[in-house]
């Protein structure tokens, strides 16, 4: 009985100590002027979203991965928590850009920070996403 026991304790040690393997994927997407839409908030402002579908970017990633996105520019990259894009000299305003994502989906969102509609509305932008999980 007691073999019984240490052998099932050794298997059991043996399965729990498998090396989990992380993988990480990156996807280049680009919205373009056009792609952005004006979302009106009930209060009166206004944001613009863009959103672009992710396969690869499972259940799986949603429960137990992890979802990294950046503003690529050049040579630079900038990760997106809520990034500010620029602030003009003459006028004390800036551009955020923030981003969630859903099983399937990466949204991007770009705001004005006087929440005018036309104030500036968002060009052509890069991002890099980055989908980290563990098998």
């Amino acid at each position: 009985m007691k073999k019984l026991i240490l052998l099932f304790a050794v298997a059991l040690l043996a399965v729990s100590c498998q090396p989990e393997r992380t993988e990480m994927r990156s996807y280049n997407m680009v919205a373009s002027a056009g792609q952005w839409q004006p979302v009106v908030e009930s209060t009166g402002g206004v944001y613009y979203a863009c959103s672009f579908s992710l396969p690869d970017l499972t259940r799986g990633v949603f429960n137990n991965g992890a979802v990294l996105a950046y503003i690529v520019d050049g040579n630079r990259q900038e990760p997106i928590t809520q990034a500010r894009l620029k602030t003009d000299g003459t006028f004390d305003w800036t551009n955020t850009v923030e981003f969630d994502y859903g099983v399937g989906v990466v949204n991007f969102y770009y705001t004005n920070s006087d929440f005018e509609y036309f104030a500036s509305e968002p060009g052509r932008m890069e991002f890099r996403v980055v989908l980290i999980a563990t098998r």
